[in-house]
């Protein structure tokens, strides 16, 4: 009877905890995936500057990933260095965690050789696993990456 109590009471706890770890769990995984994309913006725009080339980063639209009005979404993005030379490509989902990565504007994040933006204004970027509330960075228009 005792033993029946126990495990009563521990699937009470559960059924409480466990959404709340689930979307800790989500929101680490999109953390994860926004330091990733903010590491590759850092190289790509140390890349153009180094270089004294444009480099760009650009988000591939993915059918699984919802498009917004205005950008692209989608879980893989490439870096490029000057006008086609493909550097890398990263896929956000090797790690299977079901991620989408948005833009705000266009799918391309594209610095100048001076490591500015080029249109010279804010880009912001989010990643969101499945319905779970997203997590956010802004580039800004001098190339400075914030986390939100």
């Amino acid at each position: 009877m005792e033993l029946l109590v126990v495990l009563a009471v521990f699937g009470i706890i559960m059924a409480i905890v466990g959404p709340r770890f689930e979307a800790a769990l989500a929101h680490i995984r999109a953390r994860g995936a926004l330091n990733r994309v903010a590491v590759d913006l850092a190289y790509t725009r140390h890349m153009a500057v180094r270089t004294g080339r444009r480099a760009r980063l650009q988000v591939e639209p993915s059918a699984d990933c919802p498009q917004p009005g205005i950008g692209a979404a989608g879980h893989r993005y490439r870096i490029i260095a000057g006008p086609d030379s493909l550097v890398y490509l990263v896929d956000l989902r090797l790690d299977g965690s079901p991620v989408c990565l948005t833009t705000n504007q266009s799918r391309d994040v594209v610095f100048d050789s001076r490591g500015l933006i080029v249109g010279f204004n804010n880009r912001t970027m989010n990643v969101r696993q499945g319905s779970h509330p997203p997590v956010s960075l802004t580039v800004s228009a001098v190339g400075r990456i914030l986390r939100n």
